[in-house]
């Protein structure tokens, strides 16, 4: 056999504790065993993170720490991880370019149940201007005999946007995620859009953001609706139901008909109107914002019925800070 190691460039960083730096935790990546090495501190700077082990080259940084607590660090940014996997050694090469093919799949489904439990923004779903220091285009004057220069702006540096507090991811959601991505389990279809509206507001597409927050409370509520027929409507109504599904008022309205009474108070007006409104005017080409007050109260409900219909598995806890403005 034939021992590689490797390191992967994250997307997105992601903010965790400094306890777990130079954490290694097992994995499976289409049923190969892997070992995932999170970066140790630095020796040399309080403020970086190096790789857990040497590496021949690195193309870019492996982190940095972001606060320190007596002296030490106490949470970093994490935003390259190394990994290691042993291969047959009659073609080494081939196996793990078949294996390294894989990782920005298994990162994505990994990332996902991070996002879930954390609350952090780390899926590009949106567009949000990248935060330099400096000049995107530097300049420089020249002297005549072209020998020499003076900088005129700075090259640019891309810093990372912390946005609002966010939770930290920490050993116990890192160690359920990567157990759920070697099971092959990725988060429920409703939870994705949960995750994907979060990430649209963070980008301030607030109207993109409801219409995701609608669609994942429509499923959260057909859910519970299949669920609460099976038990209470006879079987000739549910197959009429069923052939002619009720829009989503319909369907919450029928739901609590049938004597599911945990739908949020609000539910009405905090999804169904304010999505309905939405893609209305949307249709009729209209620019009526949606405010952030809006944004978060359908967020709050959609995500009660998505944690009734689609609770998470064990290891992932959903624990996300309110906003501060």
């Amino acid at each position: 056999m034939t021992k590689i190691a490797g390191y992967y460039e994250l997307e997105s960083s992601f903010v965790t504790n400094a306890a777990i730096a130079d954490l290694t935790l097992e994995t499976l990546i289409e049923g190969h065993a892997v070992t995932i090495e999170l970066p140790r501190l630095s020796a040399t700077n309080p403020w970086e993170l190096a790789p857990a082990r040497s590496v021949p080259w690195t193309n870019g940084d492996w982190g940095m720490v972001t606060s320190l607590e007596g002296g030490r660090a106490a949470s970093i940014v994490v935003q390259s991880i190394g990994f290691t996997f042993e291969v047959a050694s009659d073609d080494p090469t081939e196996r793990a370019r078949e294996i390294v093919l894989q990782l920005d799949a298994w990162w994505a489904k990994t990332s996902s149940w991070l996002e879930i439990a954390t609350g952090q923004i780390l899926s590009k779903i949106g567009h949000t201007t990248v935060e330099t220091i400096g000049e995107k285009t530097p300049v420089w004057s020249v002297n005549d005999d072209e020998d020499g220069h003076k900088p005129l702006t700075w090259p640019s540096v891309t810093t990372i946007d912390m946005g609002n507090r966010v939770r930290a991811v920490d050993k116990d959601n890192l160690a359920a995620a990567l157990a759920l991505v070697a099971i092959d389990k990725s988060p429920p279809l409703a939870w994705t859009l949960v995750r994907d509206a979060r990430s649209l507001a963070d980008a301030g597409q607030l109207r993109r953001a409801i219409v995701d927050l609608g669609s994942a409370a429509e499923i959260g509520v057909r859910t519970l609706l299949h669920h609460q027929l099976d038990l209470t409507v006879p079987t000739g109504i549910k197959e009429r139901l069923t052939k002619r599904p009720p829009t989503l008022g319909q369907a919450a309205q029928i739901l609590e008909q049938a004597g599911f009474g945990s739908l949020p108070a609000s539910f009405r007006s905090d999804v169904v109107e304010i999505r309905n409104r939405v893609v209305h005017l949307a249709a009729a080409s209209s620019t009526d914002d949606v405010s952030y007050e809006e944004y978060e109260c359908a967020l709050k409900s959609a995500v009660a019925v998505v944690e009734l219909a689609s609770p998470l598995p064990d290891g992932i806890v959903r624990e996300w800070y309110e906003r501060e403005d």
